[in-house]
């Protein structure tokens, strides 16, 4: 894989998505330097309906779009989780010496819900109604990228996947929490990037990745800290759409 650049938009997953409001033009040459690292920024749409053509609950429903442009990203992205997952077999070295990754704190996010004044009342029920669903660990079967988010990918104008750095959060984990970021560009996004990963995927479990990411990020976008809002947007969004609980 190689790098590639990528241009600005005020909300990328309107390209994914195929909406008007999205620009008709993706690549930029590739030696132009993009956020330091080449990488294409925000290319998923993370931003809670904060910005322009962007619907926090609406990227969840099952008629949500998916522009040809997000499919082709949606496969390549199947397909990327797929070879790193082969990469390192769970009985090499390597896999030892990684070892497993570190739980998410899913209580202290709980936690940090409660004590935040903007989060409402049947979100906080929500959430603690899922907790158990949520705690539930499955079995480490594969070393993982960890943090396999649109912002550590490089892709090409058409959505072909390119490039993918950022291996700080690699360890041994079930392989459906590498697709945890795929829920925030739709249900068909991650249809598409399940038949292109060719081996079976805990469909659940992806949805549960997904819950524990969205969740887990208020540790770190607090109130007062720019991305507040659309966090909690985008917990809320997530968890009425695909929690399960009691």
């Amino acid at each position: 894989m190689t790098p590639c650049s990528a241009s600005r938009w005020s909300c990328p997953g309107a390209r994914i998505a195929g909406w008007r409001s999205a620009p008709t033009s993706l690549a930029l040459p590739r030696s132009t330097p993009v956020d330091g690292r080449g990488s294409l920024p925000r290319a998923g749409c993370w931003c809670g309906g904060a910005r322009r053509g962007c619907d926090a609950r609406g990227r969840f429903a099952d008629d949500a779009p998916l522009s040809r442009f997000g499919a082709r990203l949606a496969a390549s992205y199947g397909e990327l989780a797929a070879q790193i997952h082969a990469a390192v077999p769970a009985a090499d070295p390597l896999a030892s010496a990684l070892g497993p990754r570190a739980p998410m704190d899913i209580d202290a996010a709980l936690a940090a819900l409660r004590d935040d004044p903007s989060v409402t009342a049947a979100t906080i029920e929500a959430v603690a109604r899922a907790m158990p669903w949520l705690a539930a660990t499955p079995p480490a079967t594969a070393v993982i990228h960890g943090d396999l988010h649109f912002h550590n990918l490089c892709l090409s104008a058409d959505g072909t996947i390119t490039g993918v750095f950022d291996l700080g959060d690699a360890g041994g984990d079930a392989p459906e929490a590498d697709l945890q970021y795929a829920h925030s560009l739709g249900p068909r996004f991650v249809a598409v990037a399940v038949h292109a990963y060719r081996r079976p995927l805990d469909m659940n479990a992806i949805r549960r990745a997904h819950l524990r990411t969205a969740l887990t990020h208020i540790l770190w976008h607090g109130p007062g800290t720019p991305r507040h809002r659309s966090i909690v947007a985008w917990i809320e969004a997530a968890f009425a759409a695909l929690a399960i609980g009691p």
